[in-house]
This record gives structure tokens, C-alpha cells and sequence, in this order.
């Protein structure tokens, strides 16, 4: 048997549990779109990148509560420094009024030279393997709460994938038929994938 874990973008981030959910005593959700996730969505890394995400925590318990925030990778191996999870406040002080709230923003620090290269494909049974999407998502889970028997979770995700950055040392031609009519162009790549000119 495997272990493996399939990539949230098809999996979905696990189970609801609708009489837990009712009983929540916390929520947490994405600030700018009021969603229980946070996507990075299809990153093409040219360079050295940090995306920053807001989440809303609100305290439903009438009592004054210390959060913690950490993050886990869905698939361990993901954690080699590609994507560096960071919380500037890894913990805060929440209210006892029975709704009070504060954000915490969560840093996804991105190094060019450690993203793989393009591995997915739609053409043929290679775009149905799962495991050609895994070589280029990094995912899993905000974990929020008190301890660790109390937290709830925010699923992330994003493609990452390196990318090109060509850029063109002359931007004016000769007009037609005026000799020579040969030209060299220079072209250089700024980014951190290769590039195929056509």
C-alpha cells in the first residue's frame, strides 16, 4: 500500500464534519475573498517571489483565548525550502466579546532556483496521471487554535513552475528593402526556466 496523499487541487482538502461545524467556537477564512482557503494559484517563477495572504480569525466563545498558527505540508518532501511558510505572528490574543477578530497575514517566501520545471501535460493518459500535477503543486494546511487537538485548518495551494523572462536587445528594424537587409538580434534570459524562441 501507499501512503501518498493525491494533490488538494483534486482531492479537495478532506471531510466536512457538519455537527463540528455547527459547534465551531472559531472560524478562520481568506480576507480578500471570504473563502475557507487560500490559493497561490498558477505561479510562473521567474525569480525570487513572496505572496502574501490574509486570514481572519474570529473567536465565537465567550472567553479570552492565545492562538497559535503553524503550517503543514500536505507531502513532506515539499518542505526543501522552495515554498517557506511564514507567520510574522506566529500567535495572538483574541477577546472574550463573543465575536472578536483579529488578521495575521501568512508569507509564502518562493526561491526561483528550487522550483521544478513544467511537469504537467493535458495531452493523453500522462495529463490524467496525478502524479505529473504533484511535481508542481505545493499544498497543505494553516492550522489554527489553542493546541492541537483543537485546531481547524485552511487548506493553501499553488502551481509552481519556473518561468522565462526573454528580453530583446533591439527593438527597431530596417524597413523593407533597404540592404543588408541581415540584422542580429541579442536575446537574454532573465528568468529562472528556460526559454525556447521561435
Amino acid at each position: 500500500g501507499s501512503d501518498w496523499k493525491a494533490p488538494l487541487s483534486l482531492s479537495g482538502s478532506g471531510d466536512l464534519n457538519i455537527g463540528r461545524s455547527a459547534k465551531a467556537d472559531l472560524w478562520a477564512f481568506s480576507k480578500s475573498d471570504v473563502q475557507p482557503s487560500l490559493s497561490l494559484g498558477l505561479v510562473d517563477v521567474t525569480a525570487d517571489m513572496v505572496i502574501r495572504k490574509t486570514i481572519e480569525i474570529v473567536n465565537l466563545s465567550g472567553d479570552a483565548r492565545t492562538i497559535h498558527v503553524r503550517a503543514s505540508f500536505r507531502n513532506p518532501t515539499s518542505d526543501n525550502g522552495t515554498l517557506d511558510i511564514t507567520t510574522p505572528t506566529p500567535s495572538l490574543q483574541l477577546g472574550a466579546s463573543g465575536q472578536s477578530s483579529k488578521t495575521i497575514e501568512i508569507e509564502f517566501s518562493v526561491t526561483a532556483d528550487l522550483v521544478p520545471s513544467n511537469q504537467m501535460t493535458s495531452a493523453g493518459n500522462e495529463g490524467r496521471d496525478a502524479a505529473n500535477l504533484d511535481a508542481n503543486e505545493f499544498d497543505g494546511w494553516i492550522l489554527i487554535g489553542e493546541n492541537e487537538e483543537s485546531e481547524i485548518s485552511i487548506p493553501f495551494y499553488g502551481i509552481l513552475r519556473k518561468a522565462s523572462s526573454v528580453v530583446v536587445d533591439m527593438t527597431t528594424f530596417r524597413s523593407p528593402g533597404v540592404f543588408p537587409a541581415n540584422a542580429h538580434i541579442g536575446l537574454q534570459n532573465n528568468g529562472a526556466g528556460s526559454a525556447q524562441v521561435e
